[in-house]
């Protein structure tokens, strides 16, 4: 090949996604194909992902800056009682895209009530302490990782706050 090509970061998870398999497929045969077809097989998942490396250490290096930036947003704003895991969002003092949305609703918790709070600020940072708020209300401690907003069907200034654990 002539070309150094460039993969999209979904093109890239693609592809690892299909060497896991591979993986996994591999891991299945060993006890039921030939022992030089499986060491074959598997000197090829091998080489793959050798080739891969440079990219996994570029995206874990991405990963940890944006970890590094979600840490100190996390203690200038006061963030005690969440996690930011919406990972694709690069600069958390940049407006998020959900122009009018001035309320984060939480529904879907262990806690006993819905809760809601007002978004003070139109960026991600706004919208993380709107969920701590929200997440510290539902009095649920285990799902703490803010995952996404989705916009209310029945009020576009409402964004809804999904969560993991």
């Amino acid at each position: 090949m002539l070309a150094s090509p460039t993969l999209t970061a979904e093109e890239f998870k693609q592809v690892h996604n299909a060497l896991c398999r591979l993986d996994s497929v591999a891991a299945r045969l060993e006890v039921s194909i030939k022992t030089e077809l499986h060491e074959q097989l598997i000197a090829a998942v091998e080489t793959i992902r050798a080739q891969f490396s440079t990219a996994y250490e570029q995206d874990d290096a991405i990963f940890a800056a944006r970890g590094a930036h979600y840490e100190e947003i996390g203690k200038l704003n006061g963030i005690k009682h969440s996690s930011w895991s919406m990972h694709h969002v690069t600069d958390m003092l940049a407006q998020h895209p959900w122009a009018g949305a001035d309320r984060v609703v939480y529904r879907d918790h262990w806690g006993e009530v819905s809760v809601s709070v007002s978004v003070s600020g139109n960026t991600w940072a706004a919208l993380w302490r709107a969920a701590d708020e929200c997440i510290r209300l539902s009095e649920d401690s285990h799902h703490i990782f803010v995952e996404n907003f989705k916009v209310d069907r029945n009020d576009p200034c409402t964004l809804v706050l999904g969560t993991g654990s």
